[in-house]
């Protein structure tokens, strides 16, 4: 078997080697909701909703070196794959003045209200470049886009302009930036951090090279697997080798401590190795399979990349099973690991001490897990949900300056699209009385934004494009701007347009023009109140005259839908997983009373960890809520260690108070060491710079820490809790 694990590590290095990163957006989003099939329909009528928006502030933007810089930048911009249309000052400046009167351009910028938030703003200091992002099917490397815009955007910085990029876009790609970047920082320094104390802890540098190998090779065919099948690591799954690490390392602590401690008696390595499988493989394979069934609940949730984590989780764990029973002992025996020798006795001193208090204090032990139990329960309606992504950033850091610079002197940040339907046709001037009033409510939705700015920057409609070439027909004299006056009028004016402002009509109404695009621009990036903004919106959509009628719709509407249900989807997956592990406890230990008294010390861990995020401050996000897994995970693997050590004893017919005390002295050395191991390499990922892996390494830390002692204390409490008789139960 270890020769077969070893042929597999050399098959999964090259696809190891060649995993993909795959962060598209699509991957994140239900595709099977209403809310993905109104989506499909706006980007069947309209195309794409993503858009970045390049902002720069120079002394005077209407200078004519100003514009013909502009200009440049625009014709390198333009040059750039999926890039679509581009809207701001030097295309105006090309395409309606043909490169001349900047007298003219300033005028026609500043003397209407068509082109302020979103590509001049309110006092002409800042201009900006609103980028259509041409994206079909997620086949757009958003990196190599943004990049390329940012270097087109160079010879505005070189002059000392002002320069900030923003957009949804953008800020996938800083977040997928920032993340791999404290993943390559951060979990290897996790990783030396657990094997320095791994070292200390068996003072055996061939033991825990045995761990070091076994987890390598785990983490190894895991991610050879994923590249095999063609799934690639995604933000979220980025996290996968450091839970295994955690979660896989347990067993192998549990089969080395036995053989080490087995050592002592003078038997052959191979007795001793056989022993050790003996007494630790079946509690090994019930924790492992336990864990792994309960990380397959997350198969329920929607968003995908969760669905990947929940799967190969299970796989990986159930991989490092069959390494720690194969190659494992493999090692052992062929690097000749050594025995504990006298620290058997000096180990023993600090467990009795432990199985001491645990029994003395039994019924306090009992007593303070209920306050915390109560308490724990009492903190969780404080926990807030975090939903703006920019909270997860530095507040010095260059995205969060960007997005706080445009919000404040330009425009809005995400936008929210309004589909309405108008069956008679949106020519039909008794129904601009209506849509020209519902863009007036537009403006108005949500809570004001930063300091005293409105959370709606601008709506961009096909009504203002209607004024806009009603004031073009009267010399673009800045009092016609307005509506025209009849539906003749109108088509009149329509008639009049080129190629290219027939295109600019198609980004706003349907080719039969009974459907129209509202584009609402939302300074917030708060997933909570963009989606406050949503349902006010929704709501005047509801209230449109029939036959009219309306939806709204977006890629940011379903990315911040998506981020809020995903806590109520870990709440569901956390119920079936407590469901599923608790179902293979029973199974693998044949006793509902075991199974029951595992049950308090699996829960606690979880409950206490989101009180400590609630008294902290702490806001549940996609990178927390995965805590509870982790601790489940690690939780379960100690409690059934004990449990089977218990019952083991207890099938000798000891009293319950001789079973504990004699489990713990089997398995309390192994799962302290795995403990501290596991919680050393998470609070090592404290010190990262972005927030959820800061979080996500202190609150895992945390419940390892917690689990363990509800394991050396309250599980002890509980069996023994009135059952002093050595009559066997």
């Amino acid at each position: 078997m270890a020769l077969a694990v070893a042929l597999l590590c050399i098959v999964a290095l090259p696809f190891a080697l060649r995993i993909p990163i795959d962060n598209r957006v699509e991957r994140f989003l239900d595709s099977a909701g209403e809310a993905a099939l109104r989506y499909e329909s706006f980007r069947q009528a309209f195309g794409n909703d993503q858009y970045i928006l390049a902002a720069y502030r120079t002394e005077d933007l209407f200078a004519e070196d100003a514009l013909d810089l502009q200009l440049d930048v625009l014709e390198r911009i333009e040059q750039i794959p999926h890039v679509g249309s581009v809207r701001a000052i030097p295309q105006v400046y090309r395409d309606l003045f043909g490169a001349e009167d900047a007298e003219a351009l300033r005028q026609e910028f500043l003397s209407t209200p068509f082109y302020r938030g979103h590509q001049i703003s309110d006092d002409g200091l800042v201009g900006c470049y609103l980028i259509e992002v041409e994206i079909r099917d997620g086949d757009v490397d958003l990196n190599l886009l943004v990049d390329g815009i940012d270097e087109a955007l160079l010879p505005l910085r070189n002059r000392d302009w002002d320069v900030y990029m923003v957009g949804h876009p953008v800020l996938h790609v800083k977040m997928e930036e920032v993340t791999n970047r404290e993943a390559v920082k951060t979990f290897p320094i996790a990783l030396v951090f657990s094997v320095v104390v791994l070292m200390l802890l068996f003072r055996s540098v061939k033991a825990t090279l045995v761990c070091l190998l076994c987890m390598t090779v785990t983490v190894l065919l895991t991610i050879g697997f994923m590249g095999w099948v063609g799934v690639g690591l995604s933000m979220v799954t980025s996290s996968l080798p450091m839970v295994l690490w955690v979660l896989a390392l347990a067993n192998l602590i549990h089969i080395l401590r036995r053989y080490e401690e087995d050592r002592s008696n003078g038997a052959s390595i191979e007795s001793d190795i056989a022993s050790a499988l003996r007494q630790t493989a079946l509690p090994c394979a019930i924790a492992m399979v336990t864990t792994a069934v309960g990380f397959l609940s997350l198969l329920a949730a929607t968003m995908q990349p969760i669905r990947e984590l929940g799967l190969f989780a299970a796989i990986g764990l159930i991989i490092s099973l069959v390494v720690s029973l194969s190659l494992g002992p493999f090692l052992v025996e062929k690097l000749r690991v050594p025995g504990l020798g006298s620290r058997v006795e000096k180990q023993r001193i600090w467990i009795l001490a432990v199985i001491r208090f645990s029994l003395k204090y039994r019924r306090v032990t009992c007593l303070m897990t209920l306050l915390f139990f109560i308490l724990s329960l009492s903190l969780l309606p404080r926990i807030v949900l975090e939903s703006n992504v920019l909270t997860f950033l530095p507040d010095d850091s260059d995205t969060v300056r960007a997005f706080s610079f445009v919000s404040e002197h330009l425009t809005g940040l995400y936008s929210l699209e309004a589909m309405v339907r108008v069956p008679q046709g949106w020519l039909d001037e008794t129904t601009w009385t209506v849509l020209e009033g519902l863009q007036d409510q537009f403006q108005l939705l949500g809570e004001k934004g930063l300091g005293d700015l409105s959370a709606v920057a601008t709506v961009i409609s096909p009504l203002n494009l209607l004024k806009k070439l009603n004031q073009w027909d009267f010399g673009s004299d800045p009092l016609a701007y307005r509506l025209p006056e009849t539906e003749d009028d109108a088509k009149r004016l329509l008639n009049l347009l080129d190629e290219d402002g027939l295109r600019e009509v198609g980004r706003l109404v349907s080719e039969d023009g009974k459907l129209l695009r509202f584009s609402i621009l939302i300074r917030d990036t708060d997933s909570a109140r963009f989606l406050n903004v949503a349902r006010q919106a929704q709501a005047l959509l509801n209230g449109l005259p029939s036959p009219m009628s309306g939806s709204a719709t977006g890629i940011v509407l379903q990315m911040a839908e998506m981020q809020i249900s995903l806590v109520e989807t870990q709440a569901r997956s956390l119920v079936l997983a407590f469901l599923s592990v608790f179902l293979c406890i029973l199974i693998g230990l044949r006793s509902w009373r075991l199974t029951l008294v595992s049950v308090l010390p699996n829960l606690l861990p979880i409950l206490c960890t989101f009180g400590v995020m609630s008294l902290c401050g702490i806001t549940l996000n996609p990178a927390t809520v995965m805590v509870a897994s982790i601790s489940l995970g690690i939780a379960v693997d100690d409690a059934v260690h004990v449990l089977n050590a218990y019952q083991q004893f207890r099938a000798h017919n000891m009293s319950p108070k001789d079973a504990v005390r004699e489990a713990l002295l089997k398995v309390a050395p192994a799962i302290t060491m795995t403990t501290v191991t596991a919680c050393i390499g998470f609070f090592a990922m404290s010190r990262s710079a972005f927030a959820p892996v800061r979080y996500f390494g202190m609150l895992a830390g945390t419940s390892m820490i917690l689990a363990l002692a509800g394991n050396l204390f309250l599980v002890p409490a509980i069996l023994t809790m009135g059952r002093d008789s050595s009559r066997k139960r």
